[in-house]
Formats: structure tokens, C-alpha cells, sequence
């Protein structure tokens, strides 16, 4: 999957990682866990259903949801109260016993000439999401640093959990797809050949020679689901025959079969 990280944003994380490294000596000392991350807003998690048929051909889904945003440069640039007022010290504890002051915006709760606030609500965020071939079913994919966005600390992530919707012929099993054939009697009894269109539209011939008992299963290689990381090699493709019996036959048709069977 891929992630969106702006140059300077990514700059930003590595520096804030090797701070954070740094601070496990930190959390020993004063007894506080190390190696977790502060300074950062709160992730926010989705579920993110797709279609069957995009979990195996590959999409990509756009996705928008609202989030809190700072101002532009601009915004701040043209507000003669911010300009007037200088950045204010915050004390920020970065781990157990050990805190440092560091430079924040001033609060602004007025409208700017830009129209805006410090923070703006409500914004429609918008994200690409390339669904890969043969994701596993709830696998998360992680956008960073795209959650709400604060003055004084990093923004969060977008946590995308993938979950597939019910498809009318196939249902997933892991990298295997299951469907059910309905057969007649007769089809039953003496053979029969079908096709089914698969997802990619391409057809995939089922046939049998030989009887076919209710519930009987055939598995067809290669039919399956793309395998994650690797959409050359395909799981198998398990068929279930359901065998539909006629609801009456006739005197006549009765006495055919019992020469026929017996």
C-alpha cells in the first residue's frame, strides 16, 4: 500500500523518532516506559469496505472525510493581530520527569482577515487508497500524519481497516474463493458443463462425466483469490453442487426411473 509523506513532514517524524529514541534512557531513569511516542495527536481509525471484485482486480478508492486543519501561512501572514502578538512558551513533558519549553502559536480564537481561525473544522480531507490485490481481509493500511492537525504537536495517522462486502457469487476464504453450483437432477445423473464468469471476466468451464451427488465439491487450481504481494500465484477455487430436485414428477416419470434404476 502506499503512504502519503510530504518531504518536510517526513523530516519532521525522523527527527521526532530519534528524539524518542534518545528519551528511553529518559523513561528508565525515571520509571516511565520507553519508546512511546509523544507529541502527537490521536490516530484515527476506519473501516473501509470494498468489493470483492476490487480486492481481486486492484482499485483505488477515494476517500473524504472532515478534519481539524491549521490556517495557511498566508492566513497568519495577512492577520494584524497574530503578527502583533509573539509566540508564547509552553511547558511540553516529553517523558516521565523530564520536561522542556518550547515555542507555540498564541492563542487565536478571532476571525482573521483571511476569513478563518487558527484551526479550521470541518475540513474535507481527501485521500487516494490503492486497494492491492488480494489484501487480506482486515488489513490496515496507514496514512501518516493525515488525522487532525494541531499547533503544538504532530497530527495523528488515518488508519484504514480493509473488510470486503458480499459478493453474489464468490465468498473469500483466505486466498481461496467458494461459490455454489446449482445442477438438475438430470444434470446430476448423467454429466453436464457450465461457465461462470470470474471477476476479471474471464470464464472458468466446469464440467463432469459422472454422477454428481448433493454437496459433492470439485476444486479448480489457480481459480482463487491473487495472493497478496505476490497476484502471479492465485488460491484454488472450491465449487459446491447443489443438486435441485424437481417438486413432484408424474405417475408415468415415476415408473421410467424405476425401470431405469432398478
Amino acid at each position: 500500500y502506499q503512504r502519503r509523506v510530504h518531504g518536510g513532514l517526513k523530516e519532521l517524524e525522523d527527527s521526532q523518532r530519534n528524539t524518542n529514541q534518545g528519551m528511553d534512557i529518559f523513561g528508565q531513569l525515571f520509571g516511565g516506559g520507553g519508546g512511546q511516542e509523544r507529541g502527537k495527536g490521536q490516530d484515527v481509525r476506519m473501516r473501509l469496505k470494498v468489493s470483492l471484485d476490487d480486492i481481486y482486480n486492484g482499485n483505488t478508492h477515494t476517500v473524504t472525510y472532515a478534519k481539524q486543519k491549521l490556517r495557511s501561512k498566508a492566513v497568519v501572514k495577512d492577520c494584524l493581530k497574530c503578527k502583533s502578538q509573539p509566540p508564547v512558551m509552553k511547558r511540553v513533558q516529553i517523558a516521565p520527569g523530564f520536561v522542556v519549553q518550547q515555542q507555540v502559536a498564541p492563542p487565536c480564537d478571532h476571525v482573521c482577515s483571511g476569513g478563518a481561525k487558527q484551526v479550521q473544522k470541518g475540513y474535507q480531507q481527501t485521500l487516494e487508497v490503492f486497494i492491492e490485490k488480494g489484501i487480506p481481509e482486515g488489513h490496515q493500511l496507514t496514512y501518516e500524519m493525515e488525522a487532525d492537525e494541531y499547533p503544538d504537536r504532530l497530527p495523528g495517522d488515518i488508519i484504514f481497516n480493509v473488510q470486503s462486502a458480499p459478493h453474489p457469487v464468490f465468498t473469500r476464504a483466505g486466498d481461496d474463493l467458494l461459490m455454489t453450483q446449482h445442477i438438475s437432477l438430470l444434470e446430476a445423473l448423467v454429466g453436464f458443463k457450465k461457465s461462470v464468469t470470474h471477476m476479471d471476466g474471464h470464464t472458468v468451464e466446469i464440467a463432469r462425466k459422472s454422477v454428481t451427488p448433493p454437496r459433492f465439491q470439485i476444486s479448480i487450481p489457480n481459480e482463487g483469490m491473487p495472493k497478496h504481494n505476490v497476484p502471479s500465484e492465485k488460491g484454488k477455487l472450491i465449487v459446491t453442487f447443489e443438486v435441485d430436485f424437481p417438486p413432484s414428477i408424474t405417475a408415468e416419470q415415476s415408473q421410467a426411473f424405476k425401470n431405469i434404476l432398478k
